[in-house]
């Protein structure tokens, strides 16, 4: 289960977040690691820092056919726990809100994106929880701490997206 494995479709997998507030940077980490997972098959997904980028985000989404973004996301849960939902899922902004210190809402320009055609329909998020998204270098010890079983979960649900929209 651990292998990643060609695709016909192009899928983005896009981590989000900044490094310099502690628990928001998760979605670089995971993107890291997972581009590292996939080094036996580096044609098989392509990997984007989307940073802190805002609405740059839509200019490398209309390259995909399927978009999974990396992110910590404030969805009321303990530290660490993981989500794993498509755009679809989300009725409002006050349901799951991003937490971290992107300009305008992630989840706000990809509906901005797919409503102009430069975003595809299927955009999925793999979101962890934030221990604290303060200032400050580095994941907090209580991220740290669960840091393999996110990086489990995250390849779960990637490989997931792989396989369905494979067949």
């Amino acid at each position: 289960m651990n292998k990643i494995t060609m695709t016909a479709l192009s899928i983005g997998i896009i981590g989000v977040g900044n490094p310099l507030r502690k628990d928001d940077g998760i979605g670089i980490v995971l993107l890291h690691h997972m581009k590292n997972a996939a080094k036996l098959n580096p044609d098989s997904l392509s990997f984007i820092d989307g940073g802190t980028g805002g609405m740059n985000v839509l200019h490398v989404c209309n390259k995909f056919d399927v978009i999974v973004f990396l992110d910590a996301v404030d969805f009321k849960a303990n530290p660490g726990e993981t989500r794993f939902f498509s755009i679809d899922n989300i009725k409002s902004n006050k349901q799951v809100s991003s937490v971290s210190t992107h300009h305008e809402d992630l989840f706000q320009i990809i509906r901005i994106g797919q409503k102009i055609g430069e975003c595809p329909n299927k955009v999925f998020v793999f979101g962890v929880q934030p221990a604290d998204i303060g200032f400050g270098e580095g994941l907090t010890e209580q991220i740290n701490g669960k840091i393999e079983d996110i990086i489990l979960s995250m390849k779960k649900y990637i490989l997931k997206v792989i396989e369905e929209y494979n067949n």
